[in-house]
């Protein structure tokens, strides 16, 4: 008579044998699993990468804090400028800011070696042009006071012509421009802008391209708008 487990006259260790034999079709048993044993460090041993087992470090993704870094040594041009200074002019704290340089390390777009730290322009111009637009969408407000950017900011401001439309700007109370405004990369823009004339530049350019304007976007992409990020 065979029960539910086998054959009644079966020991268990028997009864455990007779199911694994049993598993294929037509009593045909399957092949034994290489076992790795238990946890991630035993596939370590076994050449699995923590990228395979889905267990690589990642840290949070891109924020607009580093888009604003990455920016600012690109114009800066000085390799070896020191975090602290980097900290200071974009009124981040020094441990944001470390973090920041880990996420673009690990993005491709920037590479440290001890005190230097290079921006992949290639990469940071290619994802400003087909990227940026999706990571942060612009979200826009109501009539407020600020400083201007997108198209009302140079260098396209000079460049396209007035379509009669109020100006995009960031809020900021100390701003002398009214028009819609657009939520900045990261909160502190509007502070650091206003003591570097070149970062002002590239936001502003940024924010024209993250508007989504063809016409806006086409002036970026037309004449030298982004020669100092080359």
């Amino acid at each position: 008579m065979r029960g539910r487990n086998g054959p009644a006259w079966m020991g268990s260790g028997e009864r455990r044998q007779d199911r694994r034999s049993q598993r294929g079709k037509g009593g045909a048993s399957f092949p034994s699993k290489p076992s790795y044993g238990k946890g991630v460090n035993c596939l370590k041993k076994h050449g699995v990468s923590d990228f395979q087992t889905g267990n690589h470090g990642y840290n949070s993704h891109m924020q607009g804090q580093d888009i604003a870094l990455l920016l600012k040594l690109a114009t800066l041009n000085e390799p070896t400028v020191p975090s602290k200074e980097l900290s200071a002019s974009l009124f981040i704290s020094p441990s944001e800011v470390s973090k920041s340089l880990k996420r673009c390390v690990e993005a491709g777009l920037l590479y440290v070696s001890g005190p230097e730290k290079r921006v992949n322009r290639t990469a940071l111009l290619e994802f400003l042009a087909h990227g940026l637009k999706y990571v942060f969408p612009p979200v826009r407000g109501t009539m407020v006071r600020g400083i201007p950017t997108a198209s009302a900011a140079e260098p396209l401001k000079s460049r396209l012509l007035d379509d009669g439309e109020p100006p995009t700007v960031w809020p900021y109370a100390e701003g002398k421009v009214r028009g819609i405004s657009i939520a900045p990369l990261y909160k502190a823009a509007p502070r650091a802008t206003l003591l570097d004339a070149k970062l002002y530049c590239a936001l502003a350019l940024s924010d024209a391209i993250r508007s989504g304007s063809q016409r806006q976007t086409m002036g970026v992409k037309r004449g030298e708008a982004l020669v100092p990020l080359h």
